[in-house]
């Protein structure tokens, strides 16, 4: 049984820059499984490691390892780079941030985060194609034991690149409406 509590904000600084700010906090209350599925992550669920256990996210590449595999929910700790760094059968709490400037599609995000046997971080720069409905993340830095897990798994520049494609927002009966025939 967890507990999770998760806050969202969104600051203006001026007419142009803003903050998203994203806290996780999450706990097991009772947790009698040694299968890690079901662990906090730092990386939240994706379609990878079968991590959505629940199967409450709309994942394109479930059980798949073509590029639609690198989708990812912003969950648990929310980090953009896949990591099984810092999982946790106890316990996680996280910080995310992205920095937008006016309407360009471009910003930049950093993640902070710590469980019961570990602290990580990443940041970068993210694209955003369709405002929080489809994202993709592109990494530049990362903690060292990210790094090292990174190095130890032989990934890929590609492998860490992620997007977020989240069909939830994407009403289409609502956007059908603002459509001007």
């Amino acid at each position: 049984m967890k507990l999770d509590l998760e806050v969202k904000n969104e600051t203006y600084f001026t007419e142009k820059l803003h903050l998203k700010t994203r806290l996780f906090a999450g706990t097991f209350l009772y947790n009698n499984s040694t299968l890690p599925f079901y662990n906090y992550r730092m990386d939240g669920q994706s379609a990878t490691n079968f991590t959505d256990y629940a199967f409450d996210a709309e994942l394109l590449g479930r059980s798949n390892k073509s590029f639609l595999a690198n989708q990812l929910t912003e969950t648990h700790g929310g980090f953009k780079i896949p990591t099984a760094v810092g999982q946790s059968s106890m316990g996680l709490i996280a910080a995310n941030f992205k920095l937008l400037y006016g309407k360009l599609p471009i910003g930049v995000f950093a993640d902070f985060g710590m469980s019961n046997n570990a602290a990580a971080a990443d940041a970068g720069l993210f694209v955003s194609l369709s405002k929080d409905v489809l994202e993709c993340y592109f990494p530049l830095m990362y903690s060292s034991n990210i790094k090292n897990a990174v190095e130890a798994n032989g990934l890929k520049y590609r492998e860490l690149i992620r997007f977020n494609l989240d069909l939830d927002r994407w009403n289409l009966l609502i956007r059908a409406r603002r459509l001007e025939l």
